[in-house]
């Protein structure tokens, strides 16, 4: 059956598991290891056996186990979970990479195909009018970074191509080339920094787990992106990757990876747990330094990186280790500009709507005492005589207050 024919009527007949198979085609598809198919361009997508050691029969893949497990959710009934897979064994034969190796199906017979991951995406792509366009997309890959920037900008303006930008980069194949590899990366953090239309308070984000594959994984195992790209050059992918970490403008995503890292027990990175905290240390104290005065990100900057560097159960953020040098950078900061930092230390209580004083105070100047007692020795000021009378009228019983000089949200 023509490739072509087989994905429409799989769509038509099951369009969630169609959906499925698009959307996550290294799950159910990828038969062997994805870094091979950089060494071994003949590999093919073909239905993923669950144990390779195992019968060569559609019961032994991972479809078959998914919609055993629950047939509802893909829109098949238990009756129909054999055809189901069977339809997709014969898009995607479990058998086919043997086929391939022993010279049973010709250049010919591949040539084009659904199963060859160039092609995979353009057989999912018809009936998609005013998405992503598969062919559009790798044209804009092989531009210059700054091009491929402008292109990913003007894709997050409209919401459907944004979640179709979202997969073709999570699905991206193997690079050949390391300047290649280091542009999709870039891309890649540029993408996943970028607010979300219609909700400007959140950003678009990456899987961190794809993104730590596409990097290579851990270092312990066979690394493609170190030993083919790198040729073994640890030290020039360390480098990359702590610019990459530097240069991404907006912080967000990188430091929540680098998070995810340290948390997550992924300690077999080509960079080690102190040096990531070292990385998170050094990028922080660097911006504090160019800084003129506090501004709400990098205050978001400060309280997610000390959740690193900071005693471990309790309620309130007490800085340890490199934590108490983050600190003192940022005291420093606050105190050649006090005023800024006033107004980020209130808070509107999203339960009752009443204004309170938040515990940055605490955190980085050791206690609220220490705090008043630094404001009592500056220069008389309209903002600072404010938030002395709000902090006394915090301890009264009088709820009431106007803010008439501090810019409070």
């Amino acid at each position: 059956m023509p490739d072509y024919i087989g994905i429409c009527l799989l769509r038509l007949r099951y369009p969630e598991l169609c959906q499925l198979l698009y959307y996550q085609r290294h799950t159910f598809l990828l038969d062997g290891d994805a870094e091979i198919r950089v060494v071994n361009p003949q590999l093919v997508y073909a239905l993923r056996l669950l144990k390779k050691d195992g019968d060569r029969n559609i019961k032994n893949t991972y479809l078959y186990d998914s919609l055993s497990e629950n047939p509802r959710r893909f829109g098949v009934t238990e009756n129909e979970i054999e055809l189901a897979v069977e339809l997709v064994n014969t898009i995607f034969p479990m058998d086919i990479q043997q086929q391939i190796l022993k010279k049973r199906r010709t250049f010919s017979k591949n040539y084009l195909s659904v199963i060859q991951p160039d092609y995979f995406d353009r057989y999912f792509d018809f009936e998609m009018e005013g998405r992503l366009d598969e062919a559009e997309f790798r044209t804009v890959m092989d531009l210059p970074l700054e091009n491929i920037k402008e292109a990913i900008l003007n894709w997050n303006d409209r919401r459907y191509i944004t979640s179709d930008l979202k997969i073709k980069l999570e699905n991206l194949p193997p690079f050949a080339k390391k300047e290649d590899f280091e542009k999709a990366m870039q891309a890649i953090v540029y993408f996943a920094n970028l607010p979300i239309q219609n909700s400007p308070y959140f950003f678009n984000n990456f899987n961190f787990e794809n993104f730590y594959g596409k990097l290579g994984g851990d270092n312990d195992k066979f690394n493609t992106v170190l030993h083919l790209l790198y040729q073994e050059d640890i030290e020039c992918f360390r480098s990359f990757f702590k610019e990459l970490y530097r240069s991404a403008g907006d912080w967000r995503f990188m430091l929540y990876f680098v998070n995810f890292l340290i948390t997550q027990g992924y300690h077999a990175f080509a960079l080690s747990v102190e040096e990531l905290k070292d990385l998170i240390k050094d990028h922080f104290i660097d911006w504090v330094n160019r800084a003129s005065s506090i501004d709400p990100l990098l205050l978001q900057f400060y309280g997610r990186a000390l959740e690193n560097f900071s005693e471990p159960g309790t309620i309130i953020l007490v800085p340890i280790g490199r934590g108490i040098q983050m600190t003192d950078a940022m005291r420093l900061l606050i105190e050649k500009d006090v005023i800024p930092f006033l107004s980020l230390n209130i808070y509107k209580d999203g339960r009752t709507g009443a204004y309170m004083i938040g515990n940055w105070d605490m955190v980085i100047f050791g206690s609220k005492e220490a705090f008043m007692e630094f404001l009592d020795r500056q220069v008389t000021n309209p903002a600072i005589e404010e938030y002395k009378r709000f902090c006394a009228v915090l301890k009264s019983d009088d709820p009431g207050f106007r803010f008439l000089t501090l810019d409070v949200k």
